[in-house]
């Protein structure tokens, strides 16, 4: 059928030239008939599809956290594959947004007025920075709005910014940043020249260093309970890989706090708090290290897309067993 659509179109244009009305119908109708085999819609951070027969059920699943979690869009042909209905896979923000502490920050009604240096000087998206979208019930998939909200049926987040990500508090209102988020969405040229920026930043903020493992259970704790009432969602949480690829290190005995320490004590508190809650985790550590440490793994949170596919199935099949789909 596309071909046919196709050489119509070629023909048309050969005989009564381009840009008629007849061979913009025949564009639409490729592209309706495209949709329809294809079944889904990709954007730079949704993928949006449906079964043969969507009816009325719609699935969301709403990421909230670092770039690790793009590995659950490699979930996508195994969960069309079940599919009744229709399902969107969104991830929103970035690590720099995604610290506990800058979770819990959102539900408190920060002046707009003290926070508006802060966002046009780090270009901050005021949108989701300071609120909590991550506790609404639905989401909308950013250029189809009009096919309406998406209910959160599950809610992925990651320890990955609270391992790594340190923040900064303003000196006189309180209120936290990471500035990542400024580094990672413009370029550096643009960004260093700049200096009074960064004078202004060095003026108004201090730094909080890095949460501690205590810390990140009270928050995490908090997190996942109101997820859970307001949303009614099932969670997942990604781990974290608690070796370091590429390290040369062979003896620690004068090595001073290393991060591959860290990651363990978080991923044992993870641990212990998911039988507390009650909530899954999606074992990136035991899937990467049963798959091997890839040659093009280069750290411990940015994986090749041969590890894609693993995770995902971990992912799919944990949502299968809470009767997502």
């Amino acid at each position: 059928m596309k071909s046919v659509l196709k050489l119509g179109a070629r023909g048309l244009r050969a005989i009564a030239g381009e840009n008629t009305v007849l061979e913009r119908f025949l564009e639409h109708q490729y592209h309706a008939v495209r949709d329809r085999i294809d079944r889904k819609h990709v954007g730079e951070n949704f993928t949006l599809f449906w079964s043969a027969s969507p009816g009325e059920n719609r699935i969301g699943v709403y990421m909230k956290g670092s770039c690790d979690l793009a590995s659950i869009f490699a979930a996508t042909p195994m969960i069309h594959e079940v599919l009744d209905g229709t399902c969107c896979i969104l991830r929103e923000g970035l690590i720099s947004d995604a610290r506990s502490d800058l979770l819990l920050q959102t539900l408190r009604d920060l002046p707009r007025e003290q926070l508006l240096p802060a966002m046009e000087n780090l270009a901050l998206p005021a949108d989701y920075y300071f609120k909590p979208r991550f506790l609404e019930e639905s989401f909308l998939v950013p250029g189809f709005e009009h096919l309406g909200e998406f209910p959160k049926k599950v809610v992925i987040l990651s320890i990955a910014a609270d391992v790594v990500r340190t923040l900064y508090r303003h000196r006189e209102h309180g209120f936290l940043v990471d500035p990542g988020g400024w580094w990672l969405n413009r370029s550096l040229d643009k960004v260093l020249p700049d200096l009074s920026v960064a004078t202004w930043f060095q003026k108004n903020f201090e730094s909080v260093g890095r949460i501690g493992v205590d810390v990140f259970v009270e928050n995490f704790t908090r997190i996942i309970e109101l997820v859970k009432q307001r949303t009614g969602a099932h969670v997942l949480v990604f781990n974290m890989l608690t070796v370091e690829p590429g390290n040369p290190t062979h003896n620690y005995q004068f090595v001073k706090s290393p991060h591959w320490l860290r990651r363990r004590e978080f991923y044992l508190a993870l641990t212990e708090l998911s039988r507390k809650l009650d909530f899954a985790i999606v074992d990136v550590d035991r899937i990467l290290k049963k798959v091997g440490i890839l040659e093009a793994q280069v750290d411990f949170s940015h994986f090749p897309m041969e590890a894609y596919h693993p995770i995902g199935q971990e992912a799919f099949q944990i949502m299968r067993d809470l009767d997502v789909f």
